[in-house]
């Protein structure tokens, strides 16, 4: 008896069928991840806009920084989309390449169909002639089975690659969104701090 390979999945059916549920579940993933994004710096609005009530010098520390922050919230927010749009560029190709194989399984049926109907009129030459053609569905078969199965080790391997990718994007934004949010609110400390000598709001 044969070994196996454990590392590979075991048949192409499994293969999209996790990739399905593994893609559904990144999909939340980047979704909580936007949230999150937005909320760090909706969160950071929030505590300059009661800041700014301080008086003018607050309002001024806080004035320098609003073009800052709303850069780098554009920016993150650029660079998430940016990943995300990469990485379906990629999904968005695996799926054309199974659907075409998908036509080819298909179209290889549809010719098998065709010959067996030809015979079943129990036509001698029409079953001799389907004795010479099935040589080559038979090729065609074995070879389409063949970049079948080249095709859904490929969508596996990257389809997991991608995915991967995709959640060094979020934790990299949401670790960008932290770092920007605390360094604009540690600027404006300082500039708060030097001018009114006074750490009563921190």
């Amino acid at each position: 008896m044969g070994t196996t390979d454990s590392s590979l999945p075991p048949s192409s059916d499994w293969i999209y069928t996790e990739s399905s549920r593994i893609l559904n579940t990144a999909a939340t993933v980047v979704s909580i991840t936007s949230d999150m994004v937005a909320m760090v710096f909706r969160d950071i609005e929030d505590f300059l806009t009661e800041l700014s009530g301080y008086g003018e010098q607050a309002q001024h520390c806080i004035s320098q920084k609003r073009s800052e922050l709303k850069k780098a919230r554009d920016e993150l927010i650029h660079n998430l989309v940016t990943c995300y749009k990469t990485r379906q560029k990629i999904f968005d190709r695996l799926k054309l390449e199974r659907i075409v194989l998908h036509d080819e399984a298909v179209k290889l049926k549809q010719d098998a169909e065709i010959n067996l109907a030809k015979c079943s009129d129990e036509s001698d030459t029409n079953c001799q002639v389907l004795n010479k053609n099935l040589t080559r569905l038979s090729t065609r078969a074995n070879t389409l089975v063949k970049k079948t199965e080249i095709h859904s080790k490929k969508e596996f391997s990257e389809r997991r690659k991608n995915i991967i990718k995709m959640i060094a994007c979020d934790r990299k934004a949401v670790e960008q969104a932290y770092k920007a949010t605390q360094n604009i609110i540690k600027d404006i400390k300082d500039c708060m701090f030097s001018e009114t000598k006074n750490p009563m709001f921190f």
